[in-house]
């Protein structure tokens, strides 16, 4: 028998040790405080909104802007959106931007029944606007429109459908990626399994697109039909790793999460990262400083916001959540539990709320992974509310991203949790019940 020798176990050890190995660092982005740059009703008695949007320096040197528009109506009409909003401005900071006529307009011959989410990318002097044109449900309609100015747009002769895919696919974005672009939209993952995915699809002349692969398909219950949990996909890169940013109808409507990955070709649910307080967000690289824009029918426009970076790592489990639908785990006892709250309210978990009445609390015991230094708390809920991290009350200057409903503290002393546990209790402030949405928390290095 032949000996094993010296070097062949070192190489073992070397091997074993790699994979014990820390894992590589990676940067957060975190948001700075948004300002309002386009409000499409300025001047007008009723106020319009900017959903689904895209930003783009042109080669005149402008920063532009196109977004789905809409007259503010109680319910907002999706399938009445039926041109983009255009602005433009010399400076991203120079405001209000300057109001362009929309552009483009619903196509009935190609079958379109709306235009949504417009996202532009240049090549070779022209400008690519891929869009969703809407159709059917199960054969949604992805499609083209060019422009040498970006203010003048057609649609190429004979391209158009792009291609379809199901169930309402739609927002679109284009990311170039060697000598080759990626097209990123969502979709149903199959006709019979309803998670919400990621989809994307390859082209070299922007033009033909390979079938569709996915980046992400998400296990969250409960399964939306229409891909809702991973509305306006983005991806970009920084530091040499991927992000993807997602939105879903839940959190409030303005919660932006964001998965890591070394590639653009996948992103794992184990490696959702952080999340940002916006809604259909992008973030953006102008000039070397990044920014993240974010609008939605709940807002007067487009917003923009700065983005710093925070160097962090990977954790297992890399967050914990916790909803109103899904407290027992978590619950730090049944009688400070169940004082003063009422039962839970609400048609399927993630759209559940725990009321908690004046006098009355919540806690929950919430496991922290070793050397978590820094935790971002976000709660979304309606009322005015106290926490306690130890009994202690947190002194609540919210972070700048907060928003109406939803907010975020970073807990940065690890004294609070230095047995492995946050021990945190949420009650009404002043003389007012408060309804609780949601907890969320991600650990950072």
């Amino acid at each position: 028998m032949r000996k094993i020798g010296f070097g062949f176990w070192l190489l073992i050890l070397f091997s074993l040790r790699l994979e014990a190995a820390e894992p590589e660092p990676f940067f957060l982005p975190v948001m700075g405080r948004s300002v309002l740059i386009f409000n499409q009703g300025a001047g007008e008695n009723r106020p319009w909104y900017i959903n689904d949007h895209c930003l783009i320096k042109g080669n005149d040197g402008r920063y532009h802007l196109f977004g789905i528009t809409h007259r503010k109506e109680l319910i907002p009409p999706p399938w009445a959106e039926h041109s983009f909003a255009h602005a433009s401005s010399e400076e991203l900071w120079d405001l209000p931007w300057q109001k362009h006529p929309r552009v483009l307009g619903v196509d009935k011959a190609l079958g379109e029944t709306h235009l949504w989410a417009p996202q532009i990318i240049e090549k070779d002097g022209s400008y690519y606007m891929f869009y969703a044109g809407g159709g059917g449900h199960w054969d949604s309609m992805i499609n083209l429109a060019v422009s040498k100015d970006l203010f003048n747009w057609e649609r190429p002769a004979g391209v158009n459908p792009l291609f379809r895919d199901f169930y309402d696919a739609r927002d679109p974005m284009a990311l170039k990626v060697g000598d080759e672009y990626l097209l990123y939209y969502c979709k149903t993952y199959s006709r019979g399994d309803h998670r919400s995915a990621v989809a994307f699809r390859r082209s070299r002349d922007l033009i033909h697109w390979s079938e569709p692969e996915f980046a992400l398909a998400l296990s969250e219950d409960p399964r939306l039909i229409n891909s809702g949990h991973t509305e306006s996909p983005y991806v970009f890169e920084y530091g040499g790793k991927y992000y993807l940013a997602i939105c879903s109808p839940f959190y409030h409507y303005r919660l932006t999460r964001i998965f890591v990955s070394e590639n653009p070709y996948r992103f794992e649910e184990k490696n959702e990262v952080t999340g940002l307080i916006a809604h259909c967000a992008e973030i953006l690289n102008f000039d070397g400083k990044w920014y993240a824009s974010h609008a939605g029918w709940f807002y007067d426009g487009a917003y923009l916001a700065p983005i710093s970076w925070k160097k962090a790592k990977r954790f297992e489990p890399q967050f914990v959540f916790v909803n109103a639908g899904e407290t027992k785990e978590y619950l730090a006892g049944k009688q400070l539990a169940k004082a003063g709250a009422s039962e839970l309210t609400g048609r399927f978990p993630g759209n559940q709320v725990l009321r908690i009445d004046k006098g009355g609390r919540v806690g929950y015991r919430i496991p922290v992974p070793k050397d978590a230094k820094t935790i971002q708390l976000f709660i979304c809920g309606t009322g005015a509310y106290e926490i306690l991290l130890s009994g202690k009350k947190l002194d609540q200057a919210k972070d700048p991203a907060s928003s109406e409903g939803l907010d975020l503290y970073w807990l940065d002393d690890p004294g609070g949790w230095k047995d492995g546990n946050l021990d945190l209790t949420i009650r009404p402030a002043g003389n007012s019940a408060y309804q609780l949405n949601f907890l969320r928390l991600y650990f950072v290095d």
